[in-house]
């Protein structure tokens, strides 16, 4: 089942919304096709003490990141991946031209929007 979901994502236009290399190894391992656009957002823009909880601050930073790439002028791309990763938790972001999808150990909806 996983197989069939990567396969299905590697034939959209991957772009990674980040220069970490880490990052760069994971989607690696997976055996995506992917570019790299590191994303502009500055995280100090957020106020963390406005977040419930770290994980909270995490998540809207990787969706900021993402969000960013995917709005930036000249970029092209299917499926834009911003992530961002507290000491326990990572978090990814997926944007894409028709939605935005939230991965976080859960199964979303596509046409559903996540809300914090």
């Amino acid at each position: 089942m996983l197989l069939h979901l990567l396969t299905d994502i590697n034939a959209k236009a991957i772009v990674l919304a980040s220069g970490s290399p880490r990052r760069k190894e994971l989607l690696t391992t997976l055996g995506l096709n992917f570019s790299v656009l590191p994303s502009e957002f500055d995280e100090r823009s957020l106020v963390k003490s406005d977040f419930a909880t770290p994980s909270d601050f995490v998540q809207e930073s990787a969706k900021q990141k993402a969000t960013e790439v995917a709005k930036r002028d000249g970029a092209t791309g299917d499926l834009f991946i911003g992530a961002d990763t507290a000491s326990w938790r990572p978090c990814f972001w997926l944007a894409s031209s028709r939605a935005t999808l939230f991965l976080n150990n859960q199964t979303r909806d596509p046409t559903h929007t996540h809300t914090h």
